[in-house]
């Protein structure tokens, strides 16, 4: 009985530490959409875009947490030799369902500063980077290897409310409104000679440039993310389909890039 006594305690505690919860920047794994770029075999010299695109995903330990978001941007494109190169802005807002599940204590959830439930945020930032291409037959051609960044500057009811968490609440809650990331791709695009119609693959590996500490154990970590892009482009249109996992995250993004101005290549 008394071993049993003393046990009970000891279960208590390895249930307690087996709750965790992760509250990250939304911008973690959906900063870098699929941004069009003139293909070399184009002849364009540059060109500008317009983009719009949605986001569904999950969040958080067992992806309990859900995230919604919309975005809009402008970039220019620009094509030197076997480079490419592209830079702009954006803009973007939507929600972050936290879950009652998140908290150690449920008495958390009874105040005002750690209500569950739906979090408005928004953000605005930049994003840029460059390739270089091998030319390929029928005017399609392999971005053998690129670089690309972004620069995000968050605001709202979700930000708010990680900085009003008590650090002792949670695992990792990161409190900056700024998430800045860096990575490496590679994309293959074919295209068909006759219709002008492209299709395209390209894969994405990046990490976030701001360490998130862990208060359960006491050491940092630099968020990572992966993406797989498929995109068709028609004309002036190109539509991608983009799926992107991360630290504790996972989505979908889908939208579409609309060249509203190009000059050609002298």
């Amino acid at each position: 009985m008394k071993k049993l006594l003393l046990l009970f305690p000891t279960v208590i505690l390895l249930a307690s530490c087996s709750e965790y919860s992760y509250f990250q920047s939304p911008f973690t794994s959906t900063a870098n959409p699929y941004h069009a770029v003139p293909l070399q075999s184009d002849s364009l010299s540059g060109a500008t875009y317009v983009n719009v695109s949605a986001t569904v995903g999950s969040a958080n330990v067992d992806w309990q947490d859900v995230v919604a978001s919309f975005r809009a941007s402008i970039h220019r494109a620009n094509t030197f030799g076997n480079f490419h190169l592209h830079y702009g802005a954006n803009v973007a807002v939507g929600t972050y369902t936290v879950s009652t599940s998140d908290f150690y204590d449920p008495n958390y959830t009874n105040t005002n500063h750690f209500v569950a439930g739906s979090k408005f945020f928004g953000g605005y930032g930049f994003n840029g980077g460059f390739s270089t291409l091998v030319p390929m037959k029928n005017g399609g051609e392999w971005r053998v290897i690129g670089l690309e960044g972004s620069a995000q500057n968050e605001f709202g009811d979700y930000l708010r409310f990680r900085k009003n968490l008590p650090d002792s609440s949670s695992t990792v809650n990161y409190k900056n409104s700024w998430m800045g990331t860096i990575g490496v791709t590679t994309e293959v695009i074919s295209k068909r000679r006759k219709s002008g119609a492209t299709f395209g693959y390209k894969l994405g590996i990046g990490v976030g440039l701001s360490s998130i500490k862990n208060y359960s154990n006491y050491t940092t970590y630099n968020p990572i993310y992966i993406s797989n892009t498929i995109h068709f482009g028609k004309d002036n249109w190109l539509a991608f389909c983009q799926l992107n996992f991360g630290n504790y995250t996972g989505n979908f993004q889908f939208g579409v890039n609309y060249r509203i101005g190009a000059k050609k290549r002298e």
